[in-house]
């Protein structure tokens, strides 16, 4: 869906950003969710601009599920990515995509990085369950505030407001797009640092055929698929 939504914006807008798989470059800057946008300095909550209620209402139609402590999941990035530590094994930042499907998450790592730097894949499991919101992200767009090119990465960086006022909860929440047999190809998480323990990290063959069936026994070894 990340892919598709990013497709429409070029076709319309005639831009050529990437998704926001491998775009977090307009991330909200680490440390909390009420930090300015220019990192320098903490704002306040009432410094924040008012939930827009269409979307809050879009969203609130979503399903009310969880991600379960334990479960794994993989996340595809260059080592150009911001909001990453390789030698400390860290994803830092207020959010990052994940993937139930290794697969999927080996395309944003290498497929879809262009020639960027190295492709690799996290394998992460989560230190707790997840209060989470299931829909689709694509459903979304005609109900927020943003122009069309700003969804991208608006709607990521300003999730978390939404789903925490619509889970009653202030700590870290999912969103789930794009269902599939073993869970959804897409999970946007906020605050991995502390929601997700890194398992381990592989460099991605640099074929994009290879990439992918690395994927693909990862997972065959991480992963168990439904009865």
């Amino acid at each position: 869906m990340r892919k598709l939504i990013s497709s429409m914006v070029r076709a319309l807008t005639g831009t050529h950003r990437v998704s926001t798989g491998i775009d977090e470059r307009q991330e909200r800057p680490q440390v909390s969710n009420t930090r300015d946008p220019s990192g320098t300095a903490p704002a306040s909550a009432d410094a924040l601009p008012p939930l827009h209620a269409p979307l809050l209402a879009a969203l609130s139609k979503f399903e009310r599920t969880s991600l379960e402590r334990g479960e794994i999941l993989f996340h595809g990035c260059r080592d150009s990515a911001p909001h990453i530590d390789l030698q400390s094994m860290r994803l830092l930042g207020t959010r990052k995509w994940l993937s139930a499907d290794a697969s999927y998450a080996c395309d944003y790592g290498r497929a879809y990085g262009g020639d960027s730097g190295k492709g690799f894949i996290w394998i992460c499991r989560l230190r707790e369950s997840v209060p989470a919101l299931a829909g689709s992200q694509y459903g979304l767009i005609e109900s927020a505030p943003w122009q069309l090119h700003e969804f991208p990465w608006k709607l990521p960086n300003e999730f978390a407001r939404y789903a925490q006022h619509i889970l009653k909860t202030d700590s870290t929440v999912a969103l789930l797009d794009h269902p599939h047999e073993n869970g959804y190809h897409e999970v946007l998480l906020t605050l991995p640092e502390s929601s997700v323990e890194v398992i381990r990290i592989f460099e991605l063959p640099s074929d994009t055929a290879e990439a992918r069936e690395f994927g693909a026994r990862l997972n065959d070894e991480y992963r168990v698929a439904p009865e």
